[in-house]
């Protein structure tokens, strides 16, 4: 029976991996009949047309899952792309906006000692008021320095007094500084948007020095500019491919929705094979029965004799497979009932002896049976007798006593 048992094992083994292989096989035959059906090729026109839109309802919805997984790690891969190119050029930015004011500054600077006519005209309001710091900055630095050469003349208290006049002096000229800063980029600002001054400017109306400041200011205003219409073609480009990511169901978790999305194709993955394996299950049984049996002529013609075309390799396969494996279930099915059939032959043993036992115990317990009758009748004659002689003492008895 070990030997069997160990024969079923190996056979079951073989059975798996028939099956398995059977299985394999209708995946890859059923994709062919679909595939083939698709493209109007001979021999599937078998094929329910019920069973081509469900498959290709499934491929449909694979390829757009899968085309969104692409598309989603390609607008990753993009907006990381651009968040860095954002990144970098608003550094680039940062600095070319400090040099733009630098320049625009030194041009008000440079304008602010031109004709005042000419500077009124053209720098604006802030002209005056610029001009107007300018000059009390310069009479507060005179007196700084009027401070300055006290102190050093000054004796211990007259020092103190000194240089608390002196640290507010300085504070004072710090913020005008500051205001006159402001003043001179705002007046810088004013010149370079006035196209009658950039035409003057450029042309050297106000003087070669004068117009290369101009020209310094121009290219970094440029410079700026051209950084800032990049920087919006980027915000564009970002909120552009953002807006894909939404389309996609993917902008604020990316991942989690590409998972989600890889499951359903995984899903799709399973019916498609199924589909597929059901197909060519159901274009076998046309030509074949469950144990590889031709249903289409006599038993040894093949498949191409039998009108089968195209597909004649791939039913010829199906149907040694089917036969294999149905030979396989007979033996195990053989050497299942030889156990069973052991198994109760054993159980027939058992019990034929537990009847020899049995019937033993019967003659034994009727020799016993018939030793208990006679010893019981023995008994009886015996209590006769004494009864006998119990009724005869009583008479005896009786006879005394009268």
């Amino acid at each position: 029976m070990d030997a069997q048992r160990k024969s079923i094992q190996g056979l079951t083994v073989s059975l798996d991996e028939k099956r398995e292989e059977l299985s394999t096989l209708y995946r890859q035959f059923g994709a062919k009949l679909l595939n083939d059906t698709a493209d109007n090729s001979a021999g599937a026109s078998a094929l329910d047309a019920e069973r081509i839109d469900a498959w290709k309802s499934f491929m449909t919805g694979r390829e757009s899952d899968t085309q969104t997984v692409l598309d989603i790690k390609a607008a990753l891969a993009r907006l990381t792309e651009l968040n860095q190119f954002r990144k970098e050029l608003e550094h680039t930015r940062d600095e070319a906006s400090r040099s733009c004011d630098q320049r625009l500054k030194a041009l008000g600077e440079a304008f602010r000692d031109m004709n005042p006519e000419d500077a009124e005209e053209l720098f604006g309001p802030s002209w005056k008021a610029a001009w107007d710091a300018s000059t009390a900055l310069t009479g507060l630095e005179v007196r700084q320095k009027a401070l300055r050469d006290e102190l050093e003349s000054s004796g211990f208290f007259g020092k103190m007094k000194t240089q608390f006049k002196l640290a507010s002096l300085e504070s004072d000229i710090r913020q005008r500084r500051e205001k006159l800063d402001r003043q001179l980029l705002e007046g810088g600002r004013t010149l370079m948007a006035r196209e009658d001054f950039a035409g003057r400017a450029a042309g050297g109306g106000f003087g070669p020095e004068f117009s290369r400041v101009y020209q310094a200011a121009r290219e970094a205003k440029d410079r700026l500019d051209d950084l800032a219409g990049r920087a919006q073609t980027l915000d564009s480009d970002i909120q552009l491919v953002k807006s894909g990511l939404e389309d996609a169901e993917a902008l604020e978790n990316p991942q989690r929705r590409m998972d989600e999305l890889r499951t359903r194709i995984r899903e799709t993955d399973r019916r498609i094979d199924s589909h597929a394996s059901l197909v060519a299950r159901e274009y076998v049984d046309k030509f074949y029965d469950n144990e590889g049996a031709t249903r289409i002529g006599p038993q040894g013609e093949s498949a191409d004799t039998g009108g089968m075309g195209a597909y004649a390799r791939q039913l010829e396969k199906s149907a040694a497979l089917r036969s294999e494996i149905a030979g396989i279930r007979t033996k195990i099915e053989i050497l299942e009932t030889a156990i069973k059939i052991e198994s109760l032959d054993r159980n027939i043993s058992q019990w034929e002896h537990t009847v020899r036992d049995y019937e033993q115990r019967i003659k034994k317990y009727q020799e016993l049976i018939g030793n208990a009758k006679r010893d019981a009748a023995e008994a009886g004659r015996e209590r006769e007798k004494l009864v006998s002689l119990r009724e005869e003492l009583e008479r005896a008895s009786s006879g005394r006593q009268s």
